[in-house]
């Protein structure tokens, strides 16, 4: 069941014992969400795993859906026999079959090839026909929590669900009280606890994440 915004901006309020939003309002917490949600998926695509059917265009050259940030997989064909595709190198496939790109169309495809330095682009093996339906694994970019109603003060002002997956809820709430922390820093215990909850969300990403603290304004 999706978490509701709500609820994780009820949390940091109450642990910055500012319900009422003088000092910390809801509207900067939905904003510091947006962020940290987005920070969270580039550091972790799996928060925002996808798969979904990609309907192919003619030829080998396929554009990733608009909503996808990052590729994990192409498993299989999504129609006919559902074939399992791989992953090959460009550089062999041109080796082995000079050529190829201006095959005909094939019924299934058998390779996919991808290279991040063109991130939104993947070709296929052999070159595909129109309306071809592939399975397709990605990272999606996550869905910002719309801005609050009204003076935006209060948890209640706020609503949709967070954009990442439900079990990352806990780790996009410590990234809001490392985000609220740091623009607060009239004295050491604010950069002590933003600290504190960046290297919280750091251990429950098991990734390295660098701190803000440093270059947030001070009040």
């Amino acid at each position: 069941m999706p978490i509701p915004a709500r609820t994780i901006v009820t949390n940091v309020l109450r642990i910055l014992n500012d319900e009422a939003g003088v000092r910390y309002s809801a509207t900067h917490a939905v904003n510091d969400l947006n962020k940290a949600q987005r920070d969270i998926q580039i550091a972790r695509p799996d928060t925002t795993a996808t798969i979904a059917e990609l309907e192919l265009v003619d030829g080998y050259r396929q554009i990733m859906p608009v909503e996808a940030a990052l590729l994990i997989d192409i498993p299989s064909n999504a129609s006919g026999l559902r074939n399992r595709i791989t992953k090959v190198s460009k550089e062999l496939l041109d080796a082995v079959q000079p050529g190829w790109r201006a095959l005909p169309a094939g019924s299934q495809i058998v390779h996919f090839m991808h290279d991040l330095r063109n991130p939104r682009m993947i070709e296929v093996y052999p070159p595909a026909s129109a309306g071809m339906l592939i399975d397709i694994e990605y990272s999606a970019y996550p869905t910002d929590v719309p801005p609050p109603s009204g003076a935006g003060l209060v948890a209640s002002t706020v609503n949709g669900n967070i954009g990442l997956h439900d079990q990352w809820a806990n780790a996009l709430e410590d990234m809001v009280l490392h985000y609220a922390y740091s623009t607060d820093l009239e004295g050491i215990g604010n950069l002590n606890l933003s600290t504190a909850y960046l290297q919280k969300v750091s251990q429950a990403l098991g990734v390295q994440l660098q701190s803000s603290a440093t270059l947030a304004p001070t009040k």
